[in-house]
């Protein structure tokens, strides 16, 4: 191909970097008929609302990918199924949102998410991934009422890519590899996330999604500043505690999180900000991770 081909010459030439745009592979690798395991599905979405709220901000699109992969040696094998739906949300889609995803009134009129339908699809999956796992599980799960509980795993917060000299966005992570994405929309957003997890990272000599099922599969522990005055909440801000507003059952607390074993650093710190507390801990896997949208109130 003659593009190609210019980009080789580009690039033989040096000091110049050819990124090319990104076509999701049929398949990664094969599983073996003499495997004593069968494969999994996992499940990547990708979701837009109105806001930054996805307690109360409606959905404007919804994306989904099923892949298969080896649950001992996290390899993945193929994209298996594909869903886009757009929603229209019932109120006006701001300018600044609408310039970032290209997300218009147009895209949107008289659409609508068919929630048993998108609830079907994604509990086909043993696993449900996300870049922000914190924005988009509460969005889906509250379009989608009908979907059985499910683990869910983020990639951009537990995949450590900065121990990886590795930036965290998606596309920036594709231009790692020398690739741009070829579209802006939730699927194809969901395609170049398993992409990326599916490559071996050189630090780690593991792939990013290897990381990621280690980190889903391992056990936190939630501490919650229970009855912490509301003169705490700037330290407590200001030391990266997230606040929780109760809607979700749990304390309507400040909180942080750490593995579990390590919980007694910041036990010390809570001791720090705001003595004579006696906080909430609560043991966290992933089927109740990220749960409840992220707030830095």
């Amino acid at each position: 191909m003659f593009e190609e081909s210019a980009a080789r010459i580009v690039e033989a030439a040096g000091g110049h970097r050819v990124l090319r745009r990104f076509r999701p592979p049929a398949e990664y690798a094969r599983p073996s008929v003499f495997s004593p395991v069968r494969p999994r599905v996992a499940a990547a979405v990708s979701a837009r609302a109105v806001g930054r709220d996805p307690s109360r901000d409606p959905p404007i699109e919804l994306g989904a990918v099923l892949f298969t992969y080896d649950p001992r040696t996290a390899r993945i094998f193929s994209v298996s199924a594909e869903r886009h739906w757009y929603n229209d949300p019932g109120v006006a889609i701001p300018e600044r949102v609408a310039a970032v995803t290209g997300i218009g009134p147009d895209t949107v009129a008289g659409r609508a998410i068919p929630a048993a339908e998108a609830a079907a699809f994604l509990a086909r999956a043993d696993l449900v991934v996300a870049h922000g796992a914190g924005f988009v599980r509460p969005l889906v799960e509250r379009a989608l009422p009908e979907l059985p509980a499910r683990p869910w795993a983020c990639a951009a917060k537990e995949v450590d890519w900065a121990g990886q000299r590795l930036p965290s966005r998606v596309d920036y992570l594709l231009e790692e590899l020398g690739l741009f994405p070829a579209s802006d929309t939730a699927p194809h957003a969901c395609r170049a996330l398993v992409h990326i997890l599916a490559q071996p990272l050189v630090r780690a000599r593991r792939t990013g999604f290897a990381l990621l099922l280690d980190a889903a599969r391992a056990k936190t522990v939630r501490v919650y500043a229970t009855d912490a005055p509301y003169g705490a909440k700037d330290a407590l801000k200001g030391a990266a505690w997230h606040w929780n507003d109760g809607a979700d059952g749990r304390p309507k607390a400040w909180w942080k999180e750490a593995k579990a074993g390590e919980e007694a650093a910041v036990l010390a710190e809570l001791a720090g900000l705001v003595p004579g507390l006696a906080p909430t801990l609560e043991t966290v896997g992933a089927t109740e991770r990220w749960r409840g949208a992220v707030s830095g109130r």
